[in-house]
């Protein structure tokens, strides 16, 4: 876990379309059919050693949407039950498909 600005810096590099994706992604959750967002997440989250980052972003990118749409607000809670469940040592898979499936319901629901 990198500890000061600069090494998550550094940790970042080569990782920018993934990021922009991520972006791209959860800042639209309402222009997308479920289908298409569960076959977003062998891009996104194809590298398992990166899902705490990846997470933690995901959380960035809902609190600056939230700002100007409320019912994003929820999404950061539901990331953080992922988060649990993922130390908890629970599926991968499953986790991170229920975590799509939550953010969608959320947001589309």
């Amino acid at each position: 876990m990198p500890n000061g600005s600069i090494e998550k810096a550094i940790l970042t590099q080569g990782k920018e379309n993934i990021f922009e994706e991520i972006k791209q992604t959860f800042t639209n959750l309402e222009k997308f059919n479920i289908i298409d967002l569960l076959n977003k997440k062998d891009n996104i989250f194809k590298n398992k050693e990166d899902v705490e980052e990846l997470l933690n972003y995901i959380n960035v990118v809902l609190f600056n949407k939230a700002k100007e749409d409320t019912k994003y607000i929820n999404g950061i809670q539901i990331v953080e039950e992922a988060k649990d469940r993922l130390k908890k040592n629970s599926n991968y898979d499953m986790s991170i498909d229920n975590l799509l499936l939550k953010l969608w319901e959320e947001i589309n629901g």
